[in-house]
């Protein structure tokens, strides 16, 4: 068989490659880091910190339905409190000088001031109530009340403060619950003696928005 002729070569008759397919010597070079397939390239603060739930809240650690009642009553007295000096005043100015007919009972002479600043006490205490057992709860865990009886409020999950968007929305889920017409008051007291009977001593309100109330 004729052997096909032999060429002498030169200097840059090497392959080269093309940019496209198999680059010359058949190596190809390793891909950048973060590529397909490769690790990521985090940088120098490192990988991002994977969110993991707390540990389990152990079950000796649930407030009592004794102290959960108290705080609540506390937290009453000090709206209470708050709407009084309103309350008080705006009821000398509107019935100071009232007269009451003694035939028919009718009630005559009633200043509409008077009203008004009760109201405005009215306004005050759900204002103060707001702040207290909604806003404060999820910033610090505590209202005044619950603070007073070593108890706080977390999430059921994290173990840590709701903030205070879920704070507030676990205030208005128990206010939403009062104002249920002709059932309100049935649901509030089911709500509040659901801890006697729960697992995780939960009220319905603490279920909706997953928290519980521990000892500090």
């Amino acid at each position: 068989m004729t052997q096909p002729p032999q060429y002498p070569s030169y200097p840059g008759d090497e392959p080269q490659s093309s940019g496209w397919g198999q680059p010359a010597g058949g190596q190809y070079p390793p891909p950048p880091p973060g590529a397909p397939g490769q690790p990521p390239v985090w940088g120098a603060y490192g990988p991002p910190p994977a969110w993991t739930a707390g540990p389990p809240v152990p079950p000796a650690s649930y407030a009592s339905w004794g102290s959960r009642l108290g705080a609540l009553v506390l937290d009453s007295l000090l709206g209470f409190a708050v709407a009084l000096v309103p309350l008080a005043v705006g009821a000398a100015v509107a019935f100071a000088d009232a007269d009451i007919d003694p035939v028919t009972d009718d009630i005559s002479g009633v200043e509409a001031l008077g009203f008004v600043i009760m109201g405005i006490g009215f306004v005050l205490a759900l204002a103060f109530d707001v702040w207290n057992r909604g806003l404060r709860t999820g910033r610090t865990g505590q209202s005044l009340g619950k603070k007073a009886l070593g108890i706080r409020v977390v999430g059921k999950n994290t173990q840590q403060v709701i903030g205070r968007a879920a704070g507030f929305g676990r205030w208005a889920i128990t206010f939403a619950f009062g104002v249920v017409p002709y059932l309100g008051a049935c649901i509030q007291l089911l709500d509040g003696l659901w801890p006697l009977w729960d697992e995780d001593n939960q009220a319905l309100h603490d279920k909706v928005v997953t928290t519980v109330v521990v000892r500090t």
